[in-house]
């Protein structure tokens, strides 16, 4: 599934899409040098919950500043970037229906720039490239997610239908049944009038002999 959900990124583009360009900004610590990447089709609260979800892999302390509004992972064991702990900070912002994420990597006592650290900037790149596949590969998950829902809630709807057309079905038969029976019934009917009719036809014969006897004792 993982794999079927990676190549529909890489055939929509999702992939090729998330740019990273190195930035000078304005952050808790200062001006420093770092990373941002650009998010298509998510919002803040969507890229901070998988920030720190990702930071866990490198057991740091991560927690967001409210007043800041970064996501500051403490001590975080990068692999190949430093072989000391680094500090990283992290900020997303909202722009229209994408994210910007800015990062900053504190080496201690510097910040990872191209410039500077290239070997611990091309770590830094390939963290944010793993990390905006991993939030485009939940977007598709999501959406496959929301999908299965439909498509289960559709073969819900279509067992209620079938079930709906089996008693329909059903009652139909009865009353077919009730009609065939009906008929049989009013043939009887009609048997048992024409019997009655011939009964009364000889009552009606006795009644005249009767009242025949009558008139000649009169």
């Amino acid at each position: 599934m993982r794999l079927l959900i990676m190549l529909v990124l890489l055939f929509t583009g999702l992939f090729t899409n998330a740019q990273i360009s190195e930035i000078n900004q304005n952050m808790s610590q200062g001006s420093k040098p770092g990373l941002s990447i650009q998010l298509m089709g998510t919002d803040t609260k969507t890229v901070e919950t998988a920030w720190s979800k990702y930071m866990k892999e490198f057991k740091g302390k991560t927690k967001k500043d409210k007043g800041s509004g970064e996501i500051f992972s403490d001590d975080a064991t990068v692999k190949n970037m430093s072989s000391n702990s680094v500090d990283i900070y992290a900020k997303a912002i909202q722009e229209g229906t994408d994210v910007k994420l800015n990062v900053w990597f504190d080496l201690g006592g510097a910040f990872a720039s191209k410039a500077t650290h290239a070997d611990a900037y091309a770590v830094s790149e390939g963290m944010l490239t793993e990390f905006s596949m991993s939030v485009s590969t939940a977007a598709v998950e999501e959406e496959i997610e929301a999908e299965e829902d439909n498509l289960e809630k559709m073969e819900g709807d279509m067992k209620k239908l079938l079930k709906e057309k089996l008693s329909l079905e059903d009652e139909i038969a009865k009353a077919e049944q009730k009609i065939v029976d009906a008929k049989a019934k009013i043939e009887e009917n009609k048997a048992a009038q024409v019997a009655q009719q011939s009964m009364i036809d000889e009552q009606m014969k006795k009644v005249g002999t009767v009242k025949d006897k009558l008139k000649k004792i009169n």
